[in-house]
């Protein structure tokens, strides 16, 4: 990894380092446009519900959102490593704000039919991608430039995204309560114009300290980055585990949960779960920023992942004490988000620097590709086999899926062996190499 300047730049008084602004920058951008996201998630199909009664087009509007979100998330890697990942995230939260700022305009004009708000509201998912995934792959260089561990950025990443999690659907609520769904997807617009001027301002533009592939096309780099995740078989596997357990969780939270609440308190105990285990595990990552650097990370993440995982959804098919389910959860909450800091670390550092982006966004987009089809298949597997049943099943899945990939490779502190740069790269600036 590229080392640290020994020397400091000077200071205005009274203005944050450049190092420190940058991971302020990174943190304040990613939490405005997802708390931003969250609004429109809720606002946009609360409008089609209230203007058309029909729950299958209240459904396609956040299809429609979802599925160019993941497709361009996916391809935008290699035009990130091309271009850099600050210029990326600046263009599409731009565009997004445009996008996006559009819907509210043209209702105000009486010139908003449905087809056309689905048509901007997958333009809206298609620029929201790649700036999803080029702040992503800003991670590693906004560690270099503060001075801090990939443990500690993922760990703030990781808390500051839970709370957007949080506060984005409480203010969607209040806006569309007090002033209807359009004006907060207006707030949208105005939150992802907001994260580009963050970004703008706070983070440098490294893009001459990159190697730059000019020959090649884009689906040369594509393939390029795609080879490199199959190849690395500790990445491809973190990555698929991932991909299961994010299923996995979709369908007992939508599902499983509800299904146990409805003879164990009702409503009321699916909330105290839900804010259980967030909260723990708000408190989990944060804890892991501040030392998630100086554990063992094979160990960690074993012990992490058998205590919080598997337990806490195979309890739901025991006869216990529902309030014993809540303490369980928040203990399993503080156990996942404890581990997720130092598994995003190690993520990171076996990706080259010249293919952070490709890489990065592959894995980002297969994290969540599966999330969708929890629900589905949760609530089949209760149908076939009744609660009990598919709560073990959950469990045990689980517990597979997580306990994978400890018996591959090893997988510790250190990155990969650096590969051999592809065909055709050339420094953008004297003195630059390819990690």
């Amino acid at each position: 990894m590229t080392s640290l300047p020994t020397s400091r730049p000077r200071v205005r008084p009274g203005r944050p380092p450049a190092g420190r602004r940058s991971l302020i920058g990174l943190l304040s951008a990613n939490a405005i446009s997802l708390s931003g996201t969250q609004i429109s998630l809720i606002a946009l199909p609360w409008y089609v519900l209230s203007v058309t009664g029909n729950a299958a087009q209240t459904g396609l509007v956040a299809f429609c959102g979802m599925t160019p979100y993941l497709l361009l998330r996916a391809l935008g890697g290699p035009v990130i490593d091309r271009v850099g990942g600050r210029r990326v995230s600046i263009g599409s939260d731009l565009a997004s704000a445009v996008v996006c700022g559009l819907i509210p305009l043209l209702h105000a004009g009486g010139a908003l039919p449905l087809w056309l708000l689905f048509a901007l509201t997958a333009l809206t998912g298609a620029a929201r991608g790649p700036g999803d995934a080029a702040k992503g792959a800003l991670v590693p260089q906004v560690a270099r430039d503060s001075g801090v561990t990939l443990e500690r950025l993922s760990g703030l990443t990781g808390t500051v995204n839970r709370l957007a999690g949080a506060i984005g659907p409480a203010i969607a609520g209040a806006v569309v309560a007090l002033s209807g769904p359009l004006p907060a997807v207006a707030l949208d617009a105005a939150s992802f114009a907001l994260s580009a001027a963050i970004v703008a301002a706070t983070i440098r533009d490294a893009s001459a300290e990159r190697a730059v592939d000019h020959d090649a096309s884009y689906l040369t780099r594509l393939g390029a980055g795609v080879r490199f995740l199959r190849g690395d078989t500790v990445l491809l596997s973190l990555t698929l585990m991932v991909t299961a357990t994010n299923m996995l969780d979709n369908g007992v939270m939508t599902v499983v949960v509800p299904v146990w609440a409805r003879d164990n308190g009702g409503p009321a105990m699916i909330g105290a779960l839900t804010t259980a285990v967030s909260i723990t595990a708000m408190a989990g990552s944060i804890v892991a920023s501040a030392i998630g650097s100086r554990m063992p990370r094979r160990a960690t993440y074993f012990t992490c992942f058998l205590l919080g995982g598997a337990p806490r959804i195979a309890l739901l098919a025991l006869p216990v004490d529902p309030w014993l389910v809540v303490v369980v959860w928040a203990a399993s909450g503080l156990c996942l988000g404890f581990v997720s800091p130092i598994l995003s670390a190690t993520m990171y550092e076996r990706i080259p620097e010249s293919m952070m982006g490709r890489v990065s966004a592959l894995t980002g987009t297969l994290s969540v590709a599966g999330t969708p089809l929890g629900g589905p298949a949760g609530g089949g597997l209760i149908a076939l086999v009744g609660l009990s049943a598919a709560a073990w099943t959950h469990g045990v899945t689980y517990l597979a899926a997580t306990i994978l990939p400890v018996l591959g490779p090893s997988w510790g502190r250190a990155p990969e062996p650096e590969r051999e740069p592809e065909p055709g790269l050339v420094s953008t600036a004297a003195g630059a190499r390819t990690p």
